[in-house]
């Protein structure tokens, strides 16, 4: 929260929703931060909001970063046969 704080140069009950998910967003484009570290600072935000504060709209307007799926490598006939190869070669090699 003192980054978010930081961020803005106000105490964080003062910002509205609009504020925090740029500030989300500036976490996930500017500083790269990883999905998770996001997804906790969404979560500071939530309990801040919601729990601490009481402004359950603000505290519903915060979104959780999603994270990107990646596609499974998948390997062509030909490399799937080397690698067979290459862990034969080393499950008999000498130590």
């Amino acid at each position: 929260m003192a980054g978010l704080a930081k961020h803005y140069h106000r105490p964080p009950d003062q910002l509205d929703a609009e504020q925090i998910q740029s500030y989300l967003l500036h976490l996930i484009t500017e500083k790269r931060l990883a999905y998770a570290s996001v997804n906790q600072a969404a979560c500071a935000c939530r309990f801040l909001f919601g729990t601490v504060l009481r402004q359950r709209k603000i505290w519903l307007d915060i979104p959780m970063a999603k994270v990107p799926k990646r596609l499974p490598v998948v390997l062509a006939r030909g490399h799937r046969t080397a690698v067979r190869r290459l862990r034969h070669l080393c499950a008999h090699a000498p130590s």
